[in-house]
Order: structure tokens, then sequence, then C-alpha cells
């Protein structure tokens, strides 16, 4: 009887279970009716610095965390969340790391790349908006809506048309008999010594063949012939290619290969500084460092983006083999990089989806530096997470398989599987040390710059790694637990090819077995070591000490200087080159208005402190400088005066506003915050020219102002300040037995660095044309200063500016005289002996100078005609109806500052 019964119920409760399931799917579909969001992730757009194409929203991928390439300072991005557009920055680095400042004052920082609507729109010519609906789940289930906390009641349901993750396997997901057991856990599969000593069976290089299940439609298993596969003999003219998974370690890896190994990197950096613009395939160096550090070097290409990639194809970047690493989130589109002569290698790091998974939301929760930042997510658990729209869903397997809409299967598992085993060099995130061991020995990296210093950046990075999270102290869900298997339930074919990821992982130790440990230190050579030694070409035998190479942007000394002055010599001819308008900021010969910002352009060991701290200590001004970003003030959202601490605690903090203006991503966020229209700062310091006229606009310009100091005594000042500034990031304990002579040969030093500031020319020869333009600049645009006319320079600054004490004036007129004399930032107890004109040192550091110096003269004469600019302000203005804030009874200053 109770068969028949059972029997009977059956179909009823089958029936009822259909009609609420239908009832749900309908109910979310009109729901999502409104909402253009793909489950896998919300879309955001790469922000390219500096005259970069800002590319289409198609080219990135979705809950995408942006590269900021600048001394690790918040940049802006507008980004899409339900509900509206929402202002995000992102931060990171640290500039004044001993190890990590050089590079990381350039350019490495983390991304994140997820598959998303506009990539899926990219990719099969529809709509974003047809993309956001048309995306699956497991099961079958269409994009869900937004989940706010307050709409989610626990226990969650599960998702409409399938059933909890442990009563129910994925569609076909037993014809998967190339994934590991099910019931090995990853706790079980941790590495251990004795598992490492194990040899490993073969790698088969036959397909993956799996019986497909009944119905179940084949895809198409992509050969991908650009890459080779991982069982191919290593060759010189193998590309890396580093894919790049969010929060699972490939920022480590990644900064590791550029930040310590410093290798030439093909990534979104290579076209800053209008190097899109480039027509000939080269290695550059953007700017966004201090002029006194070695930018990072780039292939002039973008590789993150799918119209990137299609010009460093058309510019040759495989053939021309000077990329020693590409970064790219398409593995699919980049495959048209590579041609039979010249192929690449593809590798990443892994990490267990729900790890990862949880990772990332952790991160999301107080990322507010980010553009993905959405103050909701502070409140949310786990479990809403993993059942919103906006959690990913099979990341990997998607990526893989091209498949970023629709249902998944089994099928797609064993081609994302086949791709793994014949295309990439795999890494795990809970195995750093052997992964980034086992891609220096794959890959022949070596130590090449200064072997000491790059081993302990290595071991800094290994230890601490990059963008991450590990600050939180938030419990992480452990297996069996609701929310692991919520989010399980959203990665059941990503864990099973983790799953079979970890036994490559053991198997590919193979690929390494005949190269020595710590490869990378073997032969390793030093091109900062006095004498330098550099890599020995192919079919060399050892490494020789040989001459070192110039720089990107240095002149090759001569091995013999010319009889006479390097000055003698004639400029090398070219065609015309553009003066820049620099419409934002003011002539000189305009008249001075309230409205006006000065801009200081300050110029590494030319003075500039001092007059820069006079400003600040002395007047008291309010500045806008990087020092207005402290104590976590680059996350303020409106634009005010804050007095950032650092001093003691009976002293009056300095006023700044809350801004950075000396980075290309701060002057982004000042622009954005309206530094220029609040009028809130006295004067603002950048090393930016170009990148600095965003912030003014017809209404608010700016007034640029510098001082200068000749060319070979500010290189001779910079290299003794070098030899002894062990708390700089560029410290090289080798320069202190390097003569004047052997900097001046080296390509550390400085060619022409005011020119190709003030023409962009940050590569390539320079020309006469470019001291020309050089010289416009200048001219039209620059009150001028003198470092060996100080006095007059300051008193000038004061009265075109018409700055006048407003605090306190006996004792800011002490201040100022104290700076006047002493200086700032000064090596002024270095007795060493500077050379004269005539000595061999002073003509090789001029021989590398030739331009500036030539401009240097010119700017001399300007000084002394820009005194005309003041002739009408009387001197010692600064204490002319000076006011006294600090006095009894105190007095303010007027409302303007128009001579009167």
């Amino acid at each position: 009887g109770s068969s028949s019964g059972g029997g009977r119920e059956g179909p009823a409760v089958l029936t009822m279970l259909f009609i609420a399931v239908a009832l749900a799917t309908l109910f979310n579909m009109t729901k999502n009716s409104s909402t253009n969001l793909h489950p896998s992730g919300v879309a955001f757009k790469h922000n390219l610095r500096n005259g970069g194409p800002v590319p289409f929203a198609q080219h990135v991928h979705g809950n995408g965390f942006v590269y900021n390439y600048n001394q690790g300072h918040p940049s802006q991005y507008q980004v899409q969340y339900p509900g509206g557009p929402v202002s995000g920055a992102y931060y990171g680095g640290n500039a004044h790391d001993p190890v990590m400042g050089q590079h990381y004052g350039t350019h490495q920082h983390s991304e994140m790349v997820n598959p998303n609507v506009n990539i899926m729109a990219n990719q099969m010519g529809i709509t974003s908006d047809q993309a956001s609906r048309s995306s699956g789940l497991p099961g079958g289930t269409q994009s869900q809506p937004v989940v706010h906390p307050e709409d989610v009641k626990l226990p969650i349901p599960p998702l409409p048309g399938s059933e909890p993750v442990a009563e129910a396997a994925p569609p076909a997901a037993d014809a998967v008999a190339q994934a590991p057991a099910a019931e090995a856990s990853v706790a079980d599969q941790e590495t251990t010594a004795a598992a490492a000593e194990e040899a490993p069976a073969p790698i088969s290089k036959e397909p993956i063949a799996v019986a497909a299940a009944p119905n179940m439609e084949a895809i198409d298993n992509p050969g991908l012939a650009g890459y080779k596969d991982t069982w191919d003999p290593w060759e010189e003219t193998d590309q890396p290619v580093f894919w790049h998974i969010p929060k699972a370690g490939g920022s480590t890896v990644k900064d590791i290969m550029g930040t310590c190994h410093r290798f030439t990197m093909a990534s979104e950096a290579g076209v800053y500084d209008g190097h899109d613009q480039d027509t000939e395939i080269a290695v550059v160096r953007p700017g966004g460092v201090p002029a006194d550090q070695d930018p990072s070097p780039f292939v002039n290409v973008d590789t993150t983006t799918v119209a990137g990639i299609k010009r460093a194809k058309e510019m040759g970047l495989a053939e021309s083999g000077l990329a020693d690493f590409i970064v790219t989130p398409f593995i699919h589109e980049s495959e048209e990089l590579f041609s039979p002569s010249a192929r690449g290698r593809l590798f990443t790091v892994f990490r267990h989806p729900v790890d990862r998974a949880v990772s990332l939301f952790f991160y999301l929760q107080v990322a507010d530096w980010e553009p993905t930042f959405n103050p909701e997510l502070a409140n949310w658990s786990i479990e809403q997470y993993a059942n919103s729209d906006i959690v990913e869903n099979n990341w990997m397997v998607r990526q893989l398989t091209n498949a970023y809409e629709g249902d998944l299967t089994s099928e797609h598992l064993n081609v994302a599987m086949d791709v793994i085993r014949r295309k990439f060099l795999v890494g795990l995130l809970k195995e750093k040390r052997r992964t980034m061991d086992r891609v220096e020995k794959f890959f022949r990296f070596r130590y090449r710059v200064m072997p000491e210093n790059q081993e302990k950046c290595r071991e800094k990075l290994l230890t601490e790694g990059s963008n991450s999270n590990a600050a939180n102290k938030k419990e992480k869900p452990k297996e069996g637990d609701p929310a692991w298997d919520a989010l399980a339930h959203q990665n059941v074919y990503d864990i099973q090819l983790y799953e079979y990821i970890v036994s490559v992982f053991e198997e590919q130790e193979q690929f390494v077995a005949d190269i020595a440990e710590d490869y990378r230190k073997v032969d390793a050579t030093c091109a900062k070591c006095v004498p330098p030694t550099f890599p020995v070409p192919p079919g060399s035998a050892t490494a020789v000490a040989v001459a070192a190479p110039a720089a990107s942007t240095a002149v090759a000394a001569p091995a013999e200087l010319p009889e006479g002055s390097v000055l003698d010599l004639p400029l090398p001819q070219g065609d015309p080159i553009p003066v820049p308008e620099l419409a934002g900021f003011k002539d000189t010969t305009e008249p001075y208005e309230d409205t006006d910002l000065p801009l200081f352009w300050h110029i590494p060991k030319a003075g500039g402190s001092t007059v820069k701290d006079i400003m600040g200590t002395c007047h008291r001004f309010i500045m806008a400088s990087e020092a207005g970003v402290y104590e976590g003030h680059d996350q303020d959202t409106e634009i005010g005066v804050v007095r950032p601490g650092g001093v003691p605690a009976d002293q009056d903090p300095s006023p700044f506003v809350n801004v950075d203006t000396t980075t290309i991503p701060g002057l982004e966020r000042a622009k954005k915050l309206g530094l220029a229209e609040s009028g809130l700062a006295d004067f603002a310091v950048t090393s930016y020219i170009f990148e600095a006229e965003q912030l003014f606009n017809p209404n608010n310009r700016g007034r640029f102002f510098t001082v200068f100091r000749h060319p070979v005594d500010r290189a001779v000042s910079l290299f003794f300040y070098l030899q002894v500034a062990d708390w700089e990031p560029t410290y090289n304990p080798e320069l202190a037995n390097w003569s004047i002579a052997d900097y001046a040969r080296s390509p550390l030093i400085e060619n022409n660095w005011m020119v190709r500031q003030l023409t962009g020319a940050y590569g390539g020869d320079l020309t006469e044309s470019h001291l020309n333009v050089a010289k416009e600049v200048i001219k039209k645009k620059f009150l001028v200063g003198l470092l060996h006319e100080k006095q007059r320079t300051m008193d000038r600054v004061e009265k075109f500016f018409r700055f006048k004490y407003r605090v306190m004036p006996e004792n800011q007129e002490k201040c100022r005289d104290n700076l006047l004399t002493g200086g700032s930032n000064s090596n002024a107890a270095n007795k060493k002996e500077k050379p004269k004109p005539g000595d061999e040192s002073w003509e090789l550091v001029a021989w590398q100078n030739i331009m500036d110096i030539k401009l240097y003269e010119f700017i001399v004469e300007l000084f002394e005609e820009q005194e005309a600019l003041v002739a009408d302000v009387p001197d010692g203005y600064r204490s002319q109806d000076a006011t006294c804030a600090k006095c009894v009874p105190p007095t303010f200053p007027a409302l303007s500052k128009t001579v009167g």
C-alpha cells in the first residue's frame, strides 16, 4: 500500500515543484528585466593614463581591479553599480620602501579580471544589455537580480532550477573521467615534502577523452596553436605570457618579475606618456617616479585590451623579442600575437575557487580604494554574496572555454582541463615558493641588475605578497559550512578543474628536474656593480665585465672626449616639432588674478625644496601635495583642508588640501574634487607639467614657477646625494665607490632631464628642435628662479604671487632667513671636491646634458628679463600690511591679494 501510495504522490509532488520553480523563474526574470548585470560580475573600465586610449568597455573583464601605476597613490574611476555610479579609489604599494620603491614608483599593482557582459558583447556582436540577460548559472538559471542584505532571509533556498550542492551533482558531472576523485578534499591534497619527492608519472600528450553524456552538445576545444605545449623544448624565441587570475596570488609572481627581476614587460603601462602613438615598437620607460629613480622598462604596446593586442600584432611584438614577458587577461585573443617562429608560453597561479571567492568578497567589503567598491557589501554575509548576482560563476572554466554565457556542462570542464594540461605551466598560491622557483627555472630567469637587492625584493614579496587583504581577520568558512557550500555551488566546475590542476602541478616538476636549484642566482650578472657585468649572448661561455650600456634615453659617452669643450659641438638637427599649447596655464605676461593657482614644478636637487619649504613652513600656506592624502584622506569624498600629523603635539600641523598632485592618479582625483575651483590651495606642487593641465579651466588657471640650477652642478649634487642617501629607495651601496666619471659613463645618469620633461620626449634622440620647444615653453609659461639667486628668486615669487605674512611675521621672517641660508634636503655637508669646467668628469656629465645646459643659459637671461614682471611691486612686499593670526589681538588678511 505504501509503495502504491508513494507512486501516486510522486507525480503530484513533482508537478507542484515544477510549478513553483516556473513561477520563481518567471518572478526573477521579471525583476531582472531592469537589470543589466551579469551574474559573473560587474563590468568596469580600465583607466589608461596620460594620453593612452580609453579602451572600449568590452575590452575589460568585470569585477576588474585596474592597474594603478603611480607610487601607490589613489586613482578615481566611475563604475556602474546597482543603484547608480559610484566613485572609488585604488591604493596600493609603498613608495618609500627601500626594496620595492624603484619599481612600485612606476608601475606594479594588481589587476583583477572577470568574464562579463562587455566581453560577451564584444565577442558575440550583441549589446551589453542583451549579454547581461543571457548568461546562465548551473542548472539553467537566468541572471539573478541584485540581492540586498535586508532582502535575504537565511537559510537561503537553492537557486531556481537547481538543488543544494550536497544533494545533486552538476549536469553530467559523472562524465568527467579525468578529474580527481571527489572524496579527495583540498586539505588532503596539501603538498608535503614527501609528496614533492615522489617521482610523478610522465605527462600524457594524448588529449583528454571523455564520453559525452546523452544529449550533451559537443563544444570546440581551442587549438591555441600560437602557444607552445608545455612539454615542447624551451627556446630563446619563446614569449612567456602571464594570465592573471583575480585574488589567486598572481600579483605576487608578476611583481617579482617586474619589481625584483626588473624584466621588460608588455602590459598597459607601455602606452603611457603618449606611447600609444608610436609607430615603431621599442622599449620605453614611462614617467611616474621621481627623476632620480630608474623607471621600469616596458614595450610600447598594451596587451591588456583587445585593441591593444591588435596593435601589438601589427607592430610585431613577438618577433621583436623585446618583452621578457607579456601580461594579458585575453588568452584566446592574444594568440594572434604569435607566429611559428615566435610562439607564446602560458603560465599563471591558481587558488582554490572557494578560497579565492571568499578572499575576493572580503576584499570587496573593505577595498574602498578600488573602483569596484560597493559600501553595501560591508553588511553582507558570504551566503548573501554567494546567492547574489555579483558573485562569480565558474570563472576559470568560462574563461578557458570562451563560454561567457549560458549553461556549462562537463564537456566545458573537459575542454578546460585539456587546455590547462597542454598549454599552461601551472602554479599554486599555496605553493608560492615552489611556483616562483619553477617559473624561474622553466623560463631561464636570472638576476641581472643587482642580485643581492633583487633577492631581498623577491623574499619580501613572497613573504608579504602583493595587493593582499591579509589584514582581514574575519573567519573564513570551512568545507561543509553553508557559506562554503553556497560558493561551491557557484564554482562546481572550477573546483573540479582546480583539483585537476593540483595534480598537474606535481606532474610538471619533471619539466625542471634537470635545472639547477636557485637557478636565478646561477651566473647572475650585475648591471649596477663596479665594474658592471651583463648577460652573455647565446653561445658565449662566461660572463665578462663590459662597458655599461646607455639607458634608453642616454647619449653614449665617447671613448675619448673631443678637443675643447663638448659644449662647442654642433647640436643634432631634426624636423620641427609642435610647441605644446598648455592653455590651462596662464602666460607669464598675463595679469595676475586671485583665481590663479601657483603651481610649483619641483626639479630634483635644484634648490626647489628650499622655496617650497619657505612657502609651507614659514609662510604656512595651504599646500596641495602628497601630504594631503596622509592618514586616510585619500578616501575623502569632498575637498577640504586637513592637517595630517607627523609633528610634535605642541606644534601646529601644516595645512594641506586633501589631494595628491604629485602623481597622475592623484591629479585625476584632484580634478574630480575640483581643486582649482575650490580656491583652497595657496599653491600646488607637481612633477607633471602636461598632466597637471587637466586641473584647470578658463575661470581657474594655473601659474607655473620653479627654481633652476646648472645641469652639471645638479647632476653632481644628485650623485653625491645618492652615494650616501641610504634612506632613499634608490640607494645603491656600490655607488659609494664610484667616481663622477664612472657615474657619467653609466646608464644611471640622467640625460637632458629638463628638455625631455618640457617636450614629453622621454625616450629616443633629441634634436635642436626639442631645445627650441623647451625654450618656448619656459618663456611663455614659467616664472623662473635660480638657485644661485635664492634671495632674489624668493623675493620675486612673493611679489609675483602677492604672498604676505599672515601668521606671526617676526617668526616667519626668521624661518625664511634660516632656510635661505641653510637650505632644505641639502647634502652641503659633503665636502667632496666638485669638478670644474674642463675636467674630464665635468665634460662627461656635460656630454649627457648638452641640451639642458643650452636651456639653462637661456633661463639665466630670462631671469633678468622677468624682473620687469614685478617692477611695480614694492620691495619687501611680504612684510607690508602683514597680518598676525597668532598675535593678541589677532589680525587677518584682506580677502583680495591684489596690490593696492
